[in-house]
C-alpha cells in the first residue's frame, strides 16, 4: 500500500512492476526472494475491480446529452444507456483485463511459492495470493456472470476460472457454480493461512483473517444464502470490529478519511479510465439517493460536495484517491448481518445492528432509534441504508440483480436528448458480455 497510493493518480497508468518482468510468457523471471512475492502482491492490478458497474448503476447522472458524448470512451458512453454492443470493438477492457493480470500475479506467486524456505512466510503469501484470487474472480463473475441461482448455476455461463501462470494451459469459461466454488475454495482456503491481526491502516491492500470472512459474508449474500452469509459476518466482526463516529471526522476536508478509514477490513479500488468518476465537474449524484439522508446525517457534508453547475458530487470515502473504494468495510458487515437477521423475522437484533450503525453517523444529539414492527419494514429500512451507506462502492449493481431476482422489481431509466433509455428487471444488460478478445487475454 505504502509503495503504491502514496503517489499520484498519474502513476495509475504504469503497470509494470519495476524490478520483476510480470508478463504471462515464457521469459518471466520467476520469484525468488521474499520481497520479489510481496512486490507482485502489492500490484495496483492485485487491487483493482471493474468499473463497468458502477458506470451502468444509478448513484449518478450525466446532466446534459453534449456531457454524455464528451466521456472518455464509447464503453463508457455505451454502458451509461445499456447498449447491448457495449464495447463496439473496444479491445483494451480495463475491468477485465486488469483483473485478470492481478489473478495471473496471484497465480504466480502460488506457482512458485515453494521455494520460500520459511514456513511461515510462506502461509502468509500463500493465503494473500488465494484471498487477492478469490477477491478478483468474484469482483469479475459480479460484473461479467448472471446472478447466482442454484437451480440453474450448473447451466449457467460463470467466468474463465485460471489457476495456473502456464502459459501452455487453455481456459474456457466454467459454469456459475463452479465459478462460485471456487471463490468460496480459494477464500476458506486463505483463511487458514491468513493472520489473525489486522493490518495497519496504510497497509490494508494486505489481507487478514476479518478480510477472508468478510469476502465470504459478501460472496453468499450475492448468492442469496442468507445463513451462511450471517455466519462469516459474524466471524468477521468477531476479528474486527470498528466504526467510526463520524462527529470526529472534518466534514468540510476534502477527503475525511485517510488512505484508509479505520473501518477498512480489505482495500480495493475501481480500476483507472473513466470520467464518470474522475471528472468532478460533469456528473451529478442521484437525486433520489440524496433525499435518503436526512438532515442530521454526517454523510451529507462526509461523501458529499457540489460542483460549478450545483450538482452533488462524491467525495472520496475510506481513501485519499479519486479512484473510489470497491473494498470490504466494517459498516457492510453490519448491514449483511442486520438483513440476514431480518430475513430470519428477527426483527429486534437487526435493528441493533442497524441503529448501531446509524448511530456513528448522525449528527451528535440527534439519534432516534428506529423501530418498526415487522421483520418487512426492518429489512426494507437496512436494503435502503446499504444505498446511503455502501454509495459508490460498486455494490449497487449486485444488489440490484440481487434483489431483483427476488421480485424487487426496480426498474432503471436514464434521459438522454428527448429518448428514454430503460433497463428493466433481470434484463440480460445486467450480465456483462466477455470482451471480443477476452478468452485470448486469459488465455
Amino acid at each position: 500500500m505504502k509503495k503504491i497510493y502514496l503517489f499520484a493518480c498519474l502513476s495509475l497508468f504504469v503497470y509494470a512492476c519495476k524490478d520483476l518482468d510480470i508478463r504471462p510468457d515464457s521469459s518471466i523471471i520467476m520469484p525468488e526472494t521474499i520481497a520479489d512475492f510481496e512486490q507482485l502482491l502489492e500490484h495496483a492490478a492485485v487491487t483493482t475491480t471493474p468499473a463497468l458497474p458502477h458506470i451502468a448503476s444509478d448513484e449518478y447522472f450525466l446532466p446534459d446529452y453534449e456531457t454524455w458524448q464528451s466521456l472518455f470512451s464509447n464503453v463508457q458512453r455505451n454502458a451509461y444507456v445499456w447498449e447491448n454492443d457495449v464495447y463496439t470493438g473496444e479491445l483494451n477492457v480495463s475491468d477485465w483485463n486488469d483483473c485478470y493480470k492481478g489473478i495471473f500475479h496471484c497465480n504466480t506467486v502460488l506457482d512458485h511459492a515453494h521455494v520460500i524456505e520459511d514456513e511461515g512466510q510462506r502461509r502468509w503469501i500463500e493465503g494473500w495470493a488465494l484471498f487477492a484470487r478469490a477477491y478478483l474472480f468474484h469482483a469479475l463473475a459480479t460484473t461479467f456472470a448472471g446472478t447466482y441461482d442454484p437451480a440453474t448455476a450448473d447451466k449457467t455461463t460463470g467466468i474463465p476460472i485460471r489457476l495456473t501462470s502456464g502459459v501452455d494451459v487453455v481456459v474456457n469459461p466454467s459454469t456459475l457454480a463452479d465459478t462460485y466454488r471456487q471463490i468460496i475454495d480459494d477464500a476458506t482456503a486463505a483463511i487458514e493461512l491468513l493472520p489473525n491481526e489486522q493490518p495497519y491502516e496504510d497497509e490494508r491492500n494486505r489481507p487478514s483473517k476479518a478480510a477472508g470472512y468478510a469476502l465470504l459474508a459478501r460472496v453468499h449474500l450475492n448468492m442469496g444464502d442468507y445463513q451462511l452469509a450471517e455466519e462469516f459476518s459474524d466471524k468477521a466482526l468477531e476479528a474486527y470490529d470498528v466504526l467510526i463516529d463520524y462527529n470526529t471526522l472534518d466534514t468540510n476536508a476534502q477527503s475525511a478519511f485517510t488512505y484508509n478509514s479505520q473501518e477498512t477490513i480489505y482495500f480495493s479500488r475501481m480500476v483507472y479510465g473513466y470520467i464518470a468518476y474522475g471528472n468532478m465537474t460533469i456528473y451529478g449524484v442521484d437525486t433520489a439517493l440524496l433525499a435518503l439522508y436526512p438532515e442530521n446525517d454526517l454523510r451529507l457534508p462526509v461523501y458529499f460536495a457540489t460542483n460549478t453547475i450545483g450538482n452533488h458530487i462524491i467525495k472520496p470515502i475510506n481513501t485519499l484517491t479519486g479512484l473510489p473504494f470497491t473494498g470490504l468495510a466494517t459498516d457492510e458487515i453490519y448491514l449483511i448481518k442486520a438483513e440476514c437477521l431480518a430475513r430470519q423475522g428477527n426483527t429486534p437484533d437487526a435493528l441493533e445492528y442497524l441503529n448501531k450503525l446509524v448511530e456513528s453517523r448522525v449528527r451528535k444529539g440527534t439519534f432516534s432509534p428506529i423501530d418498526v414492527e415487522t421483520a418487512e419494514e426492518a429489512l426494507n429500512l437496512i436494503l435502503q441504508e446499504r444505498r446511503k451507506a455502501l454509495v459508490w462502492r460498486c455494490i449497487r449493481w449486485s444488489d440490484l440483480k440481487r434483489l431483483n431476482h427476488e421480485g424487487h422489481a426496480i426498474t432503471l431509466k436514464r434521459v438522454l436528448n428527448g429518448r428514454e433509455y430503460v433497463l428493466p428487471p433481470n434484463d440480460s444488460r445486467y450480465t456483462f458480455p466477455f470482451p471480443e478478445q477476452g478468452l485470448d487475454s486469459v488465455n
